[in-house]
């Protein structure tokens, strides 16, 4: 009865991880890079202007 409860467990995780790599592909499908290049450039200067509030 475990082995079938592991084996169950299992194929559980194993088809929510496909699911969960599926929809992160088409997540990252949508995504621009440049406009993500962008972004990151504007928390850097967000962050280093913060921590020079905080000095």
């Amino acid at each position: 009865m475990k082995m079938l409860a592991k084996y169950i467990a299992r194929r559980i995780a194993k088809h929510a991880k496909e699911v969960h790599d599926a929809k992160v592909a088409k997540q990252l499908k949508r995504i621009n890079p440049a406009g993500l290049l962008k972004l990151t450039e504007i928390k850097k200067q967000r962050k280093s202007i913060t921590g020079n509030l905080l000095l």
